[in-house]
């Protein structure tokens, strides 16, 4: 095999135009690209070109018919972290992602979905407005999902100490979950608490900031590929890039602590599955009715044969891929507190992330083993406490039902006594009162004596002065008064019954005096 090298610089345009010059030069393979595979992989699938990435995670690739890929997609990291908030019993949490991994935020709320998990909010991660989104979401949240890099999660925590998500308490209410997409190095854990500047000077001093870890002791989480078997595997990787077709020689390399060895040894297991396809495909044909060129520029049969294909990686340990020939990756869950044994950390830290879980793709799951975090994905009583009552606060609210009711019946029973006595009122300025002095009686006769109107008219007055009215009025002898209808040009008159010494078989004027009893008259 023969190697042609282009770098991409991570541009899908460039990208696509190295594919396409390639596809013209008649090459066989490619191996790549690192970042974006999406519109490559479709240029490669118009010519059945095999194209086996080794560093792109882009789960819209995973569809093309001549594409596989050695790293693992993002679907499995996705599928570590949703297997991790669902071990805790996390059902609520919010989402904290870089513009460039809209894929994987997208991809995480899709599988939170089918979990029946809330996402209480998306933020898009700006460094200038992180402290305003964390101060308008604290209380709303308690468990972050942060999907970005590993560079920013230093500023990420700090943020969250100086609002106060983060304390030096020991019982903790919020917790930060990374998903780390690049390969996690464990003596390398302090950058993400202190970053690259503050890590100069304690590796100087080799002292740890004790006082600094206890805001974050139990309430930080990474999500990452699991470490490799194979020891020194970085110096494997330096070594190789000294010798063709990269030649890079010592210089980039001899002063830096650490170089990506997860792109490095996905690219060396994606060349050697390529070549065992081919092999294997063209020794499996009987008769031999196909070149090894023509059955290395298959695509298609290619990817099938690496479907469920499990192989041995570099990194140390047996790699599986799926029916979309993507390798599922092996991925652990990292937990931030006491150290296990403190003396393997590089500056003697009694805190550190160490390892509580690996994750089985298998079942989608944990192991059963795995520590639980006791931290609630939401209070007993709700982000805002309308979930309980104190008894004594029941009490005062029903008490308050009750005195409401007592108000509304009250307020109603005197708006109805206040309107009876108002219409008594109008009645009452409404009577006529009549003199029985001016009545001339007889049984069973008409009176047509002066009447007088008080208030009205003058007690002289008489009836026949203003119209002519005719009344019957009668009396028997036990002294009761009855009243008749009386009319006055259509307007009814009533008169009011009054009562009598019951014992005097007559009345005579001397009577009447003793009596001095006035008669009513209402306008009907």
């Amino acid at each position: 095999m023969r190697f042609e090298i282009q770098d991409t610089e991570g541009r899908e345009d460039l990208g696509s135009k190295h594919v396409v010059d390639l596809l013209c030069k008649q090459v066989h393979a490619i191996f790549g690209p690192e970042h974006n595979c999406f519109v490559e992989g479709t240029i490669a699938q118009g010519k059945n070109l095999p194209m086996i990435s080794y560093a792109c995670s882009d789960e819209r690739a995973t569809k093309f018919t001549t594409f596989a890929r050695t790293n693992p997609s993002e679907i499995y990291i996705i599928k570590t972290t949703v297997a991790t908030l669902r071990h805790n019993k996390w059902r609520k949490f919010s989402i904290i992602y870089s513009e460039d991994n809209l894929s994987m935020k997208d991809t995480l709320k899709y599988e939170a979905s089918k979990e029946n998990m809330t996402i209480n909010h998306e933020i898009l991660y700006n460094r200038d407005l992180l402290s305003y989104n964390f101060l308008q979401t604290k209380n709303g949240t308690r468990i972050y999902v942060y999907i970005g890099h590993r560079n920013e999660v230093n500023h990420l925590l700090t943020v969250m100490a100086m609002t106060g998500i983060f304390t030096p308490r020991e019982i903790k209410e919020y917790l930060l979950l990374f998903v780390e997409r690049e390969e996690y190095v464990p003596n390398t854990w302090h950058s993400y608490i202190w970053g690259t500047n503050a890590m100069l000077e304690i590796s100087k001093n080799k002292v740890c900031f004790e006082r600094d870890l206890r805001a974050y002791d139990g309430a930080f989480v990474v999500v990452a590929n699991r470490l490799p078997d194979v020891k020194k595997v970085e110096n494997m990787v330096r070594e190789y890039n000294k010798k063709s077709p990269f030649c890079l020689g010592n210089h980039g390399l001899k002063n830096k602590k650490h170089v990506p060895y997860l792109p490095s040894s996905y690219l060396y297991d994606s060349v050697q599955l390529y070549a065992r396809a081919v092999s294997e495909l063209y020794n499996a044909q009987n008769p031999k009715n196909f070149s090894v060129e023509d059955i290395a520029r298959d695509g298609a049969k290619i990817k099938n044969h690496l479907k469920n294909m499990t192989y041995l990686s570099l990194l140390g340990y047996n790699m599986t891929m799926n029916v979309n020939a993507s390798s599922e990756g092996k991925y652990s869950v990292y937990y931030f507190s006491d150290c296990p044994n403190s003396s393997l950390d590089l500056y003697q830290c009694s805190k550190c992330l160490y390892n509580i879980s690996d994750y089985y793709s298998e079942n989608s799951s944990l192991m059963a083993t795995a520590e639980m975090i006791n931290i609630k994905d939401e209070p007993e009583c709700g982000y805002d406490g309308n979930l309980c009552i104190h008894p004594a606060g029941r009490f005062k609210k029903i008490l308050a039902y009750v005195m409401g009711g007592l108000l509304i019946m009250s307020t109603f029973i005197s708006t109805i006594l206040y309107r009876n006595w108002k219409y008594e009122q109008e009645i009452v300025g409404l009577e006529w009162r009549i003199n029985h002095l001016d009545l001339v009686l007889s049984n069973h006769t008409s009176a047509g004596s002066r009447v007088r109107e008080a208030g009205l008219y003058s007690t002289s007055s008489s009836l026949t002065s203003r119209q002519s009215l005719v009344s019957a009025v009668s009396y028997d002898l036990h002294g009761q008064w009855y009243q008749n209808l009386a009319n006055y040009k259509g307007t009814m008159v009533c008169l009011k019954t009054i009562s009598l010494n019951q014992k005097r078989p007559e009345l005579s004027r001397n009577n009447m005096k003793e009596m001095r009893s006035t008669t009513s008259v209402r306008r009907s």
